[in-house]
């Protein structure tokens, strides 16, 4: 996670909160990806334990970002597992940016951890033939995204402004 520049940026663009090369928001916050590449061997002990300590940053880092615009009021103790307020804070955002496209949880609104895709993966691993725990009926009935889902409404007027002048000054990226 780092700051850009957004000046001057083509604003036409998809804003997602994952996709399927990228951790799922809960296993990302949980670590799950960092795990998983060292049970698989991708990672040695050393890395998994640098990866971590970069993860706490970044966490902490989004839990600051997702304050200035008021979408995250709760205390989060980035240590603990990932509460529902972060997520929903987490897609709100996606949702005030002023792209004209995006997607929210990318399929997976019912809080799995692990992604569909480990890039460098072929043999190791399900890739692209996992299933999601969730029956399809019940998927957007999980209470995680039913919170979701109310966050994806179209922002108050005083919260888009707040992400717009984020964008402005460049303290943030765009999409």
């Amino acid at each position: 996670m780092r700051k850009v520049d957004v000046k001057g940026q083509d604003n036409l663009a998809a804003a997602y909160v994952s996709t399927h090369d990228l951790p799922i928001l809960a296993g990302w916050w949980n670590g799950a990806d960092i795990r998983e590449k060292h049970d698989l061997g991708l990672i040695d002990g050393r890395q998994a334990d640098h990866a971590d300590s970069g993860r706490t940053r970044e966490k902490t880092m989004l839990v600051d970002l997702l304050r200035e615009p008021a979408l995250l009021t709760k205390n989060v103790d980035v240590a603990h597992p990932m509460p529902m307020s972060v997520a929903v804070a987490v897609h709100g955002f996606v949702c005030a940016t002023p792209c004209p496209a995006g997607s929210g949880p990318g399929g997976r609104p019912a809080g799995e951890a692990v992604a569909v895709n480990l890039p460098g993966t072929d043999r190791e691993r399900p890739n692209w033939r996992r299933r999601i725990d969730t029956d399809d009926s019940a998927l957007c009935r999980t209470p995680l995204a039913e919170a979701i889902l109310s966050a994806l409404r179209p922002p108050a007027t005083d919260m888009t402004a707040a992400c717009n002048t984020a964008l402005d000054s460049g303290e943030i990226g765009r999409c």
